[in-house]
């Protein structure tokens, strides 16, 4: 066994030790529940309440595919079980947020032992290690889960396999998914569909294989024009998106401040073994010990300054990054392949080292992350436990990150600040819950607080970003809270969304 692949086996399983620990630690600290999250899970919780199978929120959006995904399997358990604690059920959703991207990836593990399309495995093995990992902390966003779908559609792709039963319906519900990956599948799908062509063009292709390759471009190419489609004809789509590209290029002024330092090593590294190593040179293992070296003491760097790197937000920002990335690597690898060019098997199994080690450092970045998420909401629901109010309003009625010191109120999103105290409350009639609402007319209305209001009459309560939840169900009551958040809404001349 050579230098390299014991190299590689050693840092696998340390890679698969890390990642385990991080899926369970992540579901201790509920890191589900962090900015869009917690709103999703409250509103995911009034429908299992109901007995329905369905999402009030993001309906018509075509994210909408990859939340029925992700939260299908928690509301069948709940319904089936009659699961009354809400612990148990972000328990549940925590599970399945960061344990489906890395089954997704050992699936296009298994899938490359028969295709031996070992080179389309080891860039998504890149996406996940290098550049996934830089935004996990952003764990609902649907390219997390949406990029290994590419993968192992482009593995089947280029596969000189005989295709099963279940081989077709993986490949199905794969471009379903895809349907539901919004931004990226806007650019993928047409490089699957070019892909598609150089997969067919091959002349040792049978008729069956054929057709299942024509399935997979033609679906891909659908599921690109119907993103294309949604966003030009759905209100408020285009600047969305043009916020999104905005968010993609924040980062790059400080990117030594954060974790996407390491991905930016990384692929240094990858260039300077393309130079020395691409024509069989030995790796030894002292080199293989001064490149671990340097991802220890960026580790360290950051782990020791964390007024620095903790960043959480503009870490959210870097989900960007395989719009641009991962749609030239897939590219890249259609081009390789439609001209017929070696794989170097040895040589990718030398890259594999520094993209394990990127892994493995960026797994414990987010071990990090969910530490300092859990401080940061344990110190909030001390604040409220220390009110003696059923209302919290925070000094001054500043931002609600106000109270938290300044490492850890980087982790509050005010748009959801009353949904994370409620999934968080360990009590089935919360003695407190945060209020704060902007008073301003000029900017109240884009404000999240503009979509806080009960409507009693209904037994509901709207909650920011923008949905109405019961007031009594099996999971909370709001009862005494909704009354005096009336009370004070026209105390104060709150200016909401109600209408009457």
């Amino acid at each position: 066994m050579t230098k390299e692949k014991k190299s590689v086996i050693f840092l696998a399983i340390t890679f698969i030790i890390i990642s385990i620990f991080h899926v369970v630690y992540s579901i201790y600290v509920h890191r589900c529940l962090y900015m869009d999250g917690s709103y999703w899970f409250i509103c995911m919780l009034n429908s299992i309440d109901q007995n329905k199978f369905n999402f009030p929120y993001d309906q018509g959006h075509c994210r909408y595919i990859i939340n029925f995904i992700q939260h299908i399997p928690i509301m069948a358990a709940c319904i089936l079980f009659h699961i009354k604690n809400k612990f148990i059920v972000s328990y549940l959703y925590s599970f399945t947020l960061f344990s489906l991207p890395l089954f997704l990836l050992f699936l296009n593990y298994k899938l490359t032992k028969r295709t031996k399309q070992f080179a389309i495995f080891f860039w998504s093995l890149f996406s996940y290690c290098v550049i996934s990992l830089l935004y996990q902390i952003f764990s609902v966003v649907e390219t997390i889960i949406g990029i290994p779908v590419y993968y192992i559609l482009l593995n089947y792709l280029f596969a000189k396999i005989k295709y099963t039963k279940l081989d077709e319906f993986c490949i199905y519900i794969l471009l379903i998914i895809m349907f539901g990956i919004h931004e990226l599948t806007l650019f993928m799908g047409f490089v699957l569909f070019a892909a598609m062509f150089a997969a067919i063009l091959k002349k040792d292709v049978s008729e069956d294989s054929f057709q299942i390759k024509l399935n997979i471009g033609i679906g891909s190419l659908l599921a690109s024009l119907y993103t294309l489609y949604f966003m030009f004809q759905t209100k408020g789509e285009s600047s969305e998106i043009m916020r999104f590209i905005g968010e993609g290029s924040d980062f790059l002024n400080r990117i030594f401040q954060l974790n996407a330092g390491l991905s930016l090593i990384t692929l240094l590294i990858l260039l300077l073994f393309v130079i020395y190593f691409r024509k069989g040179k030995e790796l030894k293992y002292s080199q293989i010990g001064l490149i671990s070296c340097i991802y220890i003491y960026y580790f360290y760097k950051m782990f020791s300054n964390p007024d620095i790197y903790i960043n959480p937000v503009i870490e959210g920002h870097l989900r960007t990054i395989p719009c641009y990335i991962d749609v030239l690597i897939i590219l890249g690898i259609v081009i390789y392949n439609f001209k017929n060019l070696p794989a170097h098997t040895n040589f990718i199994k030398k890259c594999c080292i520094p993209v394990l080690l990127c892994g493995i450092t960026l797994t414990a970045w987010q071990i990090v992350n969910s530490y300092y998420w859990y401080k940061n909401i344990n110190f909030f629901m001390h604040k409220l436990s220390e009110s003696s109010e059923t209302i919290f309003v925070p000094e001054n009625n500043e931002e609600i990150s106000s109270f938290f010191n300044e490492n850890l109120r980087r982790y509050i999103w005010h748009g959801n600040y009353i949904t994370t105290a409620l999934a968080l409350s360990k009590d089935y009639k919360p003695k407190t819950l945060p209020v704060h609402y902007i008073t301003n007319n000029e900017t109240a209305n884009n404000s999240y607080s503009y979509y806080l209001y009960p409507i009693l009459k209904d037994g509901l309560i709207c909650v920011p970003y923008f949905e109405y939840i019961s007031i009594k169900n099996r999971f909370w009551d709001l009862t005494d809270f909704v009354n005096e958040l009336d009370n004070y809404i026209k105390i104060n001349n709150i200016k909401t969304d109600y209408k009457q």
